[in-house]
């Protein structure tokens, strides 16, 4: 193979095999990294030979491959070469082999071997042949019965994964769940899995990352005492969207989505499907409860219930499952909108979705009138600071400060204030000083 010298620009030949190895310029004397060979059929790796291309992942390629001592086929994980020598990625590449290793469950993809050749880093895993579910709901949504089964499949792996290591998966969603054709459900990319044993901070430095559309509200807000109450709300909404073939919460973007699944009522899966079992629509809702103490409180009960929807039973009931209607609607300004994803893209990573959004909140109060003057001034202040936030000329680490300070002192002043005068106000003002914080964060502005 040959490849240019980055110093004087001269052909230089080295061994494919060699990939990832240092030599010397026979021209400049310059040490050059010799690049790793092109991924292509017929390429040995390791202990696996190449076939084909499988598909592209966040963190590179997914081949099929097959490990000739064992005569079996699998698909070949390869982390993309450019992303090799950003020490991040390669972290992330080798937290993923493992956490992954650790799982030994017939509804979590296995991980057989994983190393680096050629300057190739690369993890074989159990290869599946079978269907994606995202593209089946590309087409059409799932009966109902196949939906809760498929589901309960993945509830038994997160409860193994949970109960024996504390692991929780943080990006459960359609795209990651793929059925064979026994029609076993299998849970792929715990790359982005916590292990509450573990340094969190490896896990993307610290930043939030998931699908918005099944990420939890509390995941959403980026508390850090998370559990698996997280996973069984992401769990939950994909099973909304398997029965009723539409996301539970939409938007044009991702910030839009992420304030929707913080303050928006969800509404009832039976409302969006007519045919589906009340028994299914209840289970759901409670999967997907805004707050997590009102979900399953384990694994083991969210199967119970998972049986008892299948069974045509109601599933146990927590709470009350409908949420208030009476909630205020968050509203975002485009100006405001731009301000911020400016910041969030200073500290970007391009193939991973960073959620740490701002809500600037412009409360539109959908529910009965202000009943007092109590309530009044409250609603007043509220929306005072609700336009001094989109008076704020940019979105800089003392505007962000500033609009901190306003909201807290917001809370100060009124906190304690009854049910109906305040609590959506004091909570939705507690949910902008979270995600003012990550914003903070984020965009590397945090002292």
């Amino acid at each position: 193979m040959f490849f240019n010298c980055s110093q004087c620009g001269i052909n230089v030949e080295a061994h494919e095999a060699d990939g990832g190895k240092r030599l010397m310029c026979p021209s400049c004397n310059t040490t050059l990294q010799i690049p790793a060979p092109v991924v292509r059929s017929g390429l040995e790796i390791g202990a696996f030979v190449v076939d084909r291309l499988l598909g592209v992942g966040g963190m590179g390629q997914v081949w099929l491959a097959n490990q000739v001592s064992m005569n079996r086929w699998v698909a070949l994980k390869i982390l993309v070469p450019s992303l090799t020598s950003n020490p991040d990625f390669v972290d992330r590449f080798i937290h993923e082999v493992r956490t992954t290793a650790k799982l030994v469950h017939p509804n979590i993809i296995t991980v057989y071997d994983a190393g680096v050749d050629k300057g190739i880093y690369y993890m074989a895993v159990t290869y599946v042949d079978g269907t994606v579910l995202q593209k089946t709901l590309e087409h059409d949504n799932f009966p109902e019965i196949e939906a809760l089964l498929i589901v309960r499949g993945v509830a038994e792996g997160l409860a193994y994964a949970w109960d024996k290591f504390k692991i929780l998966h943080r990006d459960i969603k359609p795209e990651n769940i793929m059925v064979d054709r026994e029609g076993t459900p299998k849970l792929m990319d715990m790359g982005i899995s916590k292990s509450l044993f573990e340094d969190s901070t490896l896990t993307m430095t610290g930043n939030i990352v998931g699908s918005p559309c099944y990420m939890s509200p509390e995941y959403a807000r980026g508390d850090k005492n998370i559990d698996f109450r997280t996973d069984i709300y992401s769990l939950g909404a994909t099973l909304y969207h398997m029965v009723t073939g539409h996301l539970p919460f939409d938007a044009d973007n991702a910030m839009s989505v992420i304030a929707k699944v913080i303050s928006d009522p969800l509404v009832p899966p039976d409302q969006v499907n007519t045919s589906l079992s009340e028994e299914c629509s209840r289970l759901i809702q409670i999967m997907m409860s805004k707050n997590p103490d009102d979900r399953q409180r384990s694994w083991e009960l969210l199967i119970k219930d998972i049986n008892s929807a299948i069974a045509g039973e109601k599933p146990f009931e927590l709470t009350a499952v409908k949420e208030t209607v009476s909630k205020p609607e968050v509203s975002f300004s485009k100006t405001k909108q731009i301000q911020i994803l400016k910041i969030l893209l200073l500290g970007a990573v391009s193939l991973i979705v960073i959620m740490g959004v701002y809500i600037v909140a412009r409360e539109k109060v959908i529910s009965k009138p202000v009943p007092d003057n109590t309530a009044a001034e409250l609603h007043a202040a509220f929306m005072a600071v609700s336009q001094e936030v989109e008076a704020m000329p940019s979105a800089d680490a003392a505007g962000i400060d500033a609009i901190i300070g306003k909201w807290q002192l917001f809370i100060d002043k009124y906190h304690g204030y009854g049910k109906e005068t305040g609590e959506h106000y004091i909570k939705t003002a507690e949910v902008n000083i979270g995600l003012l914080k990550k914003l903070r964060r984020n965009a590397g502005l945090m002292k």
